[in-house]
Formats: C-alpha cells, sequence, structure tokens
C-alpha cells in the first residue's frame, strides 16, 4: 500500500522495463494513464540517458521491473536517483542481489524461470495487485475506465484460447 501512496502522489511516474519486462512496463503505464497519472514508460537499453535524470526530482516515483538479469546501467540508475532522493521501486525475480540494495523499496515476484509465461506471470499477478490498489485510491474511477482496462488486459498476448 505504501508504494501505490507513493505512486497517487507523485507528479510523474517513471516506468521502466526492458525484455521480457517490456509487456508488463507497458501494461503498468497504460492502466497509470488511466488514472490520469503522468507516465512516461522506457523499454530499451539506454533508458538512463533517455530519463533525463536531471530533470526527474523528489517528487517523481521510478518504478522499475527486472527479470534474470541485473544491468549495471540499473544500478547506476539507482545510484543517481537515491542521490537526487527520488523514490526508487523495484520488481524482481531475484531474492537477494545488488540492485535491491540501491533502491527505496523492492518486491519479489517470485519466478519458475521456464518460459516467458512463468517467468512474467508472478510480474501481471503483482502488478494487477497493485493497478487495484491505485483504482480504489482514485476517486474519480467509473465504471468506464475499468472496462478500458479490461479490454487492455483482454488484448495482451498472454491469455492463450
Amino acid at each position: 500500500i505504501e508504494c501505490a501512496k507513493r505512486i497517487n502522489k507523485a507528479k510523474r511516474v517513471f516506468v521502466i522495463g526492458i525484455g521480457q519486462m517490456e509487456l508488463i512496463a507497458k501494461k503498468f503505464a497504460d492502466s497509470l494513464s488511466l488514472l490520469s497519472k503522468n507516465t512516461v514508460c522506457y523499454t530499451e537499453l539506454g533508458f538512463s540517458k533517455l530519463s533525463e535524470i536531471h530533470s526527474i526530482s523528489k517528487q517523481d516515483v521510478v518504478i522499475t521491473f527486472s527479470i534474470n538479469k541485473e544491468l549495471v546501467e540499473f544500478q547506476d540508475f539507482f545510484i543517481a536517483l537515491k542521490e537526487k532522493r527520488v523514490h526508487s521501486t523495484l520488481f524482481t525475480d531475484k531474492k537477494t542481489g545488488r540492485l535491491r540494495k540501491h533502491v527505496d523499496m523492492s518486491f519479489h515476484a517470485s519466478s519458475t524461470g521456464n518460459g516467458m509465461v512463468n517467468c512474467i506471470t508472478p510480474f501481471i499477478v503483482v502488478t494487477n495487485i497493485l493497478e487495484s490498489i491505485l483504482f480504489s485510491m482514485d476517486k474519480h474511477v467509473h465504471l468506464g475506465k475499468v472496462k478500458n482496462i479490461e479490454k487492455k488486459w483482454n488484448s495482451l498476448p498472454i491469455f492463450l484460447e
């Protein structure tokens, strides 16, 4: 709930997911946009240069999704965020790791590592829970927005027929 509160109060929310996490990052950013959050989503390497690290402020929040690898770019980015006192949250499949010590908050999404669906399913569940909390906190959410989210979810390639 603390993570949702920080997102809710943020001026801007930066969402980052590389590789397999691209789908998760885009879905989460889309849900935040439905809540009228000012959202920036990065899904490719080089995001730290694109993110205008100098313009990110204490009023912003950075949400990052990481699986399998702990990219050096993430580590350097988190260190820079910490120096600027920007709140950062990491969702990762690692129980321990060097990235976790550089963020304000981290969540473990247990992954079996066998195939893409098994790898990303825990991240889908975690983000769905976070999205539900955020929607319950928003006084302006109405049925139309919820239906738009449902359409987005159903259009994602993770649902098997």
